[in-house]
């Protein structure tokens, strides 16, 4: 059994039939994310030809849901995509928001790592009249299942040397937004650097031969009220225990295939290449 940090499959759900060794052709994909004021990710799918952004939804995260709608509807304006829909998902976790007893719990369990947008109580004038909760990704019966765990994601970093690549190209609308948003930022701190995460698993749904290393795992989530509440927890193969016998495992756990490792210079070129395109009109 081998225990995961958070992974972002479950913030960024990806329609995925299956992961051939070559790209997909036209995959149709929905993107559900807890999206920032400038989402690469979302930039990546547009750009690329490969997919077919059907529409985006929008969940909880490191901001509240309202605020993070209003933030890819100005993203997809400047970028003049109005043909792909946006539409407000989740607005707190599955399992109930605990935010108002996380001082007590940081008490007995230490302190969480991030908390995003659940550090702070929900705006009363943010909040819904009726919502409707979703089932657990992983119990979802998918053709296959990609999970990008933070073990790979934090070993990616976004450097300068990375920035100057896309800023030096020819103007585009994002070319305009890296330099106006990371410029000043690397300015100041030119050894400035950070994690991938969710662009690493669409740059996975592009180029899955950019993955050097995915193993199988049966995968579940510990939602027991404690210290490990919310850990992905995966279960290898034993002497008593195939892949291929799913009554192996314990009970509702699914199988899914998780990335260990990447080509990052793979990676990174492929990123750059997406970020550098031209503007490309709403529907082309």
């Amino acid at each position: 059994m081998r225990s995961f940090r958070k992974v972002p499959f479950l913030a960024m759900a990806f329609l995925l039939s299956s992961l051939a060794g070559e790209a997909f052709s036209q995959e149709k994909v929905i993107l559900d994310d807890d999206f920032g004021s400038f989402s690469p990710t979302l930039i990546m799918l547009l750009h690329s030809k490969q997919v077919e952004v059907l529409g985006v939804t929008v969940v909880a995260g490191n901001s509240w849901m309202e605020t993070e709608t209003a933030n890819v509807t100005s993203l997809m304006q400047r970028l003049g995509r109005r043909d792909v829909p946006i539409v407000p998902g989740a607005g707190e976790p599955l399992m109930g928001n605990r935010q108002p007893w996380y001082e007590h719990e940081e008490r007995l369990f230490g302190n969480a790592e991030y908390l995003g947008a659940f550090s702070r109580p929900r705006p009363e004038a943010l909040k819904p009249g009726k919502e409707n909760a979703v089932d657990f990704i992983v119990r979802a019966p998918f053709k296959q299942q990609i999970v990008v765990p933070d073990d790979i994601c934090e070993k990616v970093f976004y450097t300068k040397a990375i920035f100057d690549r896309i800023a030096s190209a020819p103007d585009t609308t994002v070319v305009k937004m890296f330099r106006d948003r990371q410029g000043p930022m690397f300015q100041s701190d030119p050894k400035r650097q950070s994690f991938i995460w969710d662009e690493l698993t669409a740059a996975i749904l592009l180029k899955p031969e950019i993955v050097t290393k995915m193993e199988e795992r049966y995968i579940d989530i510990d939602v027991n009220y404690g210290p490990n509440f919310g850990r992905s927890i995966g279960y290898h193969p034993s002497r008593r225990r195939s892949l291929s016998s799913p009554e192996n495992f314990p009970a509702g756990t699914q199988k899914v295939k998780i990335v260990f490792d990447i080509n990052r210079d793979a990676f990174w070129d492929l990123y750059v290449s997406l970020m550098t395109k031209p503007d490309v009109p709403a529907g082309k």
